[in-house]
């Protein structure tokens, strides 16, 4: 079943893009796919003829109503304020995507918020309350939305999307009226803007889709196109074993933030199908692997704590792993954590309690060497240094020569001496 895995988490690099096109054509496609997987009054498209204001966004998504904006300031790398309906209601969301009178595109050379290119912060003021009216209850506050427009993705030929998040914090009188520790309301969606026209993009997402959809129901595969092949991929469980191969590789490479991502995404899912529709042996062995890589990924970054929980996870799924339990207790005693004796301890006891002819065997006297060094280094850390001794001795006993027992016994009687 090993093998087999091995080979499954080749299989998205051995599909090769055959030209240029076809490589951009996917990073559409990607994108668009996440678009049109969103809830359908959440998807909002703009393009050079149609704007998409402000006031059609707010009101789908949070029912502010046009008598109800206050202010609006937009941070863009330069601030702006509105303060007049009209003027806010109407705000085109994604002007700074439009194409000049000439064709060319200038978002990529715009300062935005913080002086990171071409990202947008907008702050509305709102009111909670109809203006016209005589009610005199304390409840008329303002209230507030944040909007953050992210560098845009995707492709100048078909479209560009840009995320869009939304933070609704909850007004002064929630915090009293409305249970105990109201939170704030947030969403983020992709926003797209069409350099063609939406239907020529609909459609032809579509016919790729369906497409790739009909021959893998008719188990047609040796007929899927390139397109199709990586379409139904980004959907598929093979994904999955893309991700965790990059995250590898990612990890190899001293990228932990990034091989952290890549090993989230097959964790989060492989969490999501267990209770959905259960793991067999080989999704078992992948979500202990991604596991215990987060933790190690979060090990090598300092946050020990995050690692810890990541890294005690792969080890309680996969208990037979000599791997994850010295790790595991690598991060106890970098942490100072007072259950690393006895849990040292423990490991030592349950190996030699495993009948020899059911033992993991691999790896096994390394793995016991390992928990002996361990557990003399942490009676020394805690002073408790006749202990680790008389376990010296024993060592030196089994390997005379031994430079690191010879080192560790010297370095005890320096403190002694001291």
């Amino acid at each position: 079943m090993k093998k087999l895995l091995f080979f499954i988490l080749y299989i998205p690099l051995l599909i090769n893009a055959q030209t240029f096109e076809e490589t951009m054509e996917l990073f559409w496609l990607q994108h668009e796919l996440e678009f049109q997987h969103q809830p359908i009054d959440h998807q909002f498209r703009s393009n050079d003829n149609d704007v998409l204001k402000l006031g059609d966004l707010i009101y789908n998504l949070f029912d502010i109503r046009k008598e109800e904006v206050y202010v609006l300031t937009i941070n863009d790398g330069e601030t702006t304020i509105l303060e007049t309906e009209d003027d806010i209601w109407n705000y085109d969301l994604l002007s700074q995507f439009r194409r000049t009178d000439d064709g060319t595109y200038t978002y990529r050379q715009t300062e935005g918020c913080s002086k990171l290119t071409s990202h947008i912060v907008l702050n509305l003021s709102y009111r909670t309350y109809d203006k016209s009216s005589n009610d005199n209850s304390n409840s008329k506050i303002n209230g507030m939305l944040n909007i953050h427009l992210q560098y845009p993705s995707g492709t100048k030929s078909n479209a560009i999307y840009v995320q869009a998040t939304f933070c609704h914090p909850p007004i002064k009188l929630e915090r009293t009226k409305q249970g105990i520790l109201p939170q704030p309301k947030c969403k983020s969606i992709l926003l797209a803007y069409d350099y063609r026209s939406k239907k020529e993009n609909i459609d032809e997402f579509k016919s790729i889709y369906n497409s790739a959809k009909e021959k893998l129901n008719k188990k047609d595969y040796d007929n899927l196109t390139y397109l199709e092949r990586q379409l139904l991929l980004l959907e598929a469980h093979p994904d999955i074993q893309s991700d965790f191969y990059w995250g590898k590789k990612k990890y190899a490479e001293s990228s932990y933030w990034d091989a952290i991502l890549y090993f989230e995404n097959v964790y989060n899912a492989l969490t999501s199908y267990f209770w959905s529709k259960g793991l067999n042996d080989d999704d078992l062995f992948m979500l202990s692997e991604s596991s215990f890589y987060i933790g190690m990924c979060y090990y090598d970054l300092g946050l020990h704590t995050k690692a810890l929980k990541y890294i005690d996870f792969a080890k309680d799924i996969n208990q037979s792993s000599y791997t994850y339990k010295k790790e595991y207790i690598n991060c106890l005693i970098v942490m100072h954590d007072i259950r690393a004796l006895s849990t040292i301890k423990r490991f030592s006891k349950e190996f030699h309690e495993i009948p020899e002819e059911t033992r993991n065997d691999s790896g096994g006297l390394e793995y016991v060497e390992f928990l002996q060094r361990r557990e003399i280094y942490s009676l020394i850390e805690l002073n408790m240094l006749s202990k680790a001794k008389k376990l010296l001795d024993l060592y030196l006993i089994a390997s005379p020569e031994n430079k690191w027992a010879i080192s560790e016994l010297e370095y005890i009687q320096n403190l002694e001496k001291k």
